[in-house]
């Protein structure tokens, strides 16, 4: 259990710093570009209560899933807007491709189960990554 729970503070660590520059270069961006549209600003301003809500879910693949909300809720409303709308089925076939990989390895012996999640988990990362650059963009 001490292992658990040490990985667990060693991954909050990691990328807690990120989540907070992150979340100051989006503040930055909207202060800079009052001109963006009003569900990109509304969709930005709630991003960091969604990341804290999906760091306090238990287990690696409740995390991944609530990353894979955020990609699918934001490219789909890329891909309503038209703005962009192979990138945002792009987006959304990649985290359905994500998805589909934690399935199959929440069915895996623990170990090969803990190290599939872990690299899902650094895909699932990237793509949320990418939206966030991609859509804050200057």
């Amino acid at each position: 259990m001490a292992n658990g729970v040490g990985s667990i503070i060693r991954l909050a660590a990691k990328h807690g710093p990120k989540i907070g520059v992150a979340a100051t270069a989006i503040g930055g961006f909207l202060a800079k570009n009052p001109e963006v549209s009003a569900w990109l600003k509304g969709r930005v301003e709630t991003l960091p209560k969604q990341l804290d809500a999906i760091r306090k879910r238990r287990g690696d693949a409740a995390q991944i899933r609530g990353m894979l909300e955020i990609v699918r809720d934001v490219a789909g409303k890329l891909h309503a807007e038209g703005a962009a709308a192979a990138v945002a089925s792009d987006w959304v076939r990649r985290a359905d491709d994500v998805e589909l990989g934690v399935q199959l390895a929440e069915r895996l012996s623990p170990p090969a189960k803990k190290e599939a999640v872990s690299r899902l988990k650094t895909r699932a990362e990237a793509l949320l990554a990418e939206l966030i650059e991609a859509t804050t963009a200057t």
